[in-house]
């Protein structure tokens, strides 16, 4: 009996040691965060931040080893018309992942929103890339949509802040889901 007692005492804590071992392990992991948790705040002050679900997984830029993320922005009047874009790229093991917004002859102002449709003059367009084994581009179009919307447009100090969503396909009609899109940027003139 009192060896019985031993072993079951020993399972036990066998059992309490795998259990915090699996705790400390797991929380020493360098995961990704999934969902809108890891999600930058939907700020408005020029911080640099980007961020979406991109079917569900976070997509936040990251860069190489030698530089910071990669993101850019800029709205410029070229050839008669205002030209914007918002776009982050993250970059791993040779696959680069993509999340952009371009919109030609729009004029941004605080508060509007944009559909994201196919992107011709006087549209914005949504577009996801996928550059790893194979290249998959998904886009929008006129019966597969999005939204954007400007919460902050500062001209004079260059501050682009708003919020997206869009579904997307590929030319195989494959469909990708974009949600809880935020950037708050600087843009370049």
């Amino acid at each position: 009996m009192m060896k019985q007692i031993k072993i079951m005492k020993n399972l036990m804590n066998g059992c309490l040691l795998f259990a915090c071992s699996l705790v400390l392990i797991s929380a020493s992991c360098k995961k990704e965060k999934i969902g809108i948790d890891g999600l930058p705040p939907a700020t408005q002050e020029g911080k640099g931040t980007f961020g979406c679900l991109v079917n569900g997984l976070l997509f936040t830029p990251k860069g190489s080893p030698f530089g910071g993320p990669i993101q850019q922005s800029y709205y410029q009047f070229v050839n008669g018309a205002y030209h914007f874009l918002v776009a982050a790229g993250h970059s791993n093991n040779g696959k680069t992942l993509g999340v952009q917004i371009n919109a030609e002859d729009i004029v941004l102002q605080t508060g509007m929103t944009i559909p994201l449709v196919e992107g011709k003059k006087g549209e914005a367009i949504g577009w996801h890339f996928d550059y790893g084994n194979d290249l998959k581009d998904y886009k929008t179009n006129n019966q597969i949509k999005g939204e954007l919307k400007i919460t902050r447009f500062d001209e004079v100090n260059q501050i682009v802040s708003g919020i997206f969503w869009f579904d997307a396909v590929n030319a195989a009609g494959e469909k990708v889901e974009i949600r809880e899109g935020r950037f708050d940027m600087r843009f370049i003139k």
